[in-house]
């Protein structure tokens, strides 16, 4: 009996079709496998390609039609671009060569690249006739992206103005870059393979130690000061960072350390702080001596305060005598009170300014500021519109300043008016007084400015007399009582001077 079998209408041999369950089996296994592979006919169409060189070439090319490759764009290494008819598989079909590994770069359409080995091969007939060709690409652009890290990294410390420099566990120097070699003076081959203490000052053997403990529990020293030695035996000052370096598996083999001159650094920090502790001293003796002065500038002026107001009763009968004996007794407060100031604005610097506190009787404030100001203008009237009888813990003679300063402001800056309104009320367990006069007023993008220390506003420190320190030290002796300042005002119309502070 005939061992044949039958396949349609033909008629195979059993030898014929073991050779087609071959085929069958091996198309299997290229259409799975991993490896980029594809084969063309002897014109250079391509009638086979598995899934492996479809996601290479990020599309899907049509079987018959597409000559001798399937990518979209076919490049040199160099992003040159490669014309398809000369490209390694054309070149095989042409030439009836294989070529071993040339390295191609294919862009796809999504314009990403992919680089790739290919290794394209002739396949012959029984007459030894080029009847296609079979290609396998192997997908290297991992391979290269990790080169063009590494040689990214290798310009990056052999260029880098820092000196960096790898060692082991043992702390063997194993690179160096050639900032090391100028910041230590040490040539590569005269410090690779010793140990880092050679750069380490003997009394500072211990830091390496330590150091290398934490590298080798996996922990980073970042901004570390301290000193290190180079080859002609200079000390320099260095700032360093150590990082543990770890191989592919994770596990820590040695550290790289980036090292920094900081000597100019240490040197500026040195000559500030000793800037700083002069500065201090002259502070010092700067508030010495206000103290001093001012102690001593207001004894005669006490006196002669005194003396004054004796003269003063002597001739109240003259009408010219009084008015100039009120006159001189008006300059001498002014006096008093610019020292004072001056005197305040130095404890404040000196964060001396302290507030007695006790309990005040509010109104008692009241009675003592109307008294001391109204004799500093016959024109202007003080109209007091006090709707409370309150006491508070504060400092009394503080609180008097606070009130006197912004009253003294008023009538000053209100040269054409005839009155300065002080207002007195209680709301929250707040006391708020506001002192308003119709006077030049101040421009607003200058309001915030009034509290400064010295401020005085452009248009008006001509005409005006002052040093700009008053609202300063207000707002400071405010603050003592928890208490703030708030300023209103309208140019040509008059301000409004608001504070408040808790009752206690």
């Amino acid at each position: 009996m005939s061992q044949d079998f039958i396949v349609g209408d033909q008629i195979e041999s059993p030898s014929e079709r073991i050779s087609i369950q071959a085929s069958e089996s091996l198309k299997s296994i290229l259409l799975n496998t991993p490896i980029a592979f594809y084969t063309c006919d002897a014109e250079g169409h391509i009638n086979f390609f598995n899934k492996a060189a479809e996601d290479l070439w990020g599309r899907t090319p049509v079987i018959g039609k597409e000559l001798w490759c399937g990518s979209w764009k076919i490049l040199y290494p160099d992003n040159t671009p490669m014309p398809l008819e000369i490209c390694p598989m054309a070149l095989t079909l042409q030439l009836g060569e294989r070529f071993e590994g040339v390295e191609v770069k294919i862009q796809r359409p999504d314009l990403s690249y992919r680089t790739a080995r290919v290794y394209p091969k002739p396949i012959f007939d029984e007459k030894n006739q080029v009847v296609g060709a079979h290609n396998t690409l192997i997908d290297i652009s991992a391979e290269r992206e990790v080169e063009s890290t590494q040689a990214l990294l290798a310009n990056i410390i052999k260029y880098s103005d820092d000196a960096i420099m790898s060692k082991d566990l043992t702390g063997i120097i194993t690179s160096c870059n050639e900032a090391a070699t100028t910041m230590f003076g040490y040539l590569p081959e005269e410090i690779i393979g010793k140990s880092i203490k050679t750069l380490i000052p003997k009394n500072r053997h211990k830091e390496e130690d330590k150091i290398l403990e934490q590298i080798s529990r996996g922990e980073q020293v970042r901004h570390y000061e301290t000193e290190r030695i180079r080859k002609d035996g200079r000390l320099i000052a260095v700032s360093l960072t150590v990082s543990p370096i770890k191989n592919k598996n994770g596990v820590i083999i040695g550290a790289s350390k980036i090292a920094r001159d900081v000597s100019e650094l240490v040197s500026a920090r040195k000559k500030l702080k000793q800037y700083t502790k002069e500065l201090e001293s002259l502070n010092t003796y700067k508030d010495e001596f206000m103290s001093i002065a001012s102690h001593e500038l207001k004894t005669p002026l006490t006196s002669a305060k005194a003396y004054i107001q004796l003269l003063a009763k002597t001739v109240e009968h003259s009408h010219k005598g009084f008015e100039l004996t009120q006159r001189s007794v008006h300059s001498i407060t002014r006096l008093e009170n610019l020292i004072d100031n001056l005197l305040d604005i130095s404890k404040i610097q000196a964060g001396k300014l302290h507030c007695k506190m006790e309990t005040v009787v509010f109104n008692d404030v009241l009675k003592n500021c109307q008294e001391s100001i109204q004799p500093l203008s016959t024109k202007h009237r003080l109209f007091i519109n006090n709707e409370t009888d309150v006491s508070l813990t504060g400092d009394k003679l503080r609180l008097e300043q606070v009130i006197n300063n912004l009253l003294s402001n008023a009538i000053k800056y209100s040269p054409n008016a005839d009155r300065v309104d002080l207002t007195v009320k209680c709301e929250l367990n707040n006391l708020i007084v506001s002192v308003q006069d119709y006077g030049i007023g101040v421009p607003h993008d200058k309001i915030e400015h009034l509290i400064e220390r010295y401020y005085r506003v452009e248009t008006t420190y001509m005409r005006f007399p002052g040093l700009g320190i008053g609202l300063h030290i207000t707002t400071e002796i405010l603050k003592q009582h928890h208490g703030k300042l708030l300023i209103e005002s309208k140019e040509g119309e008059g301000s409004t001077f608001t504070f408040i502070i808790p009752i206690k």
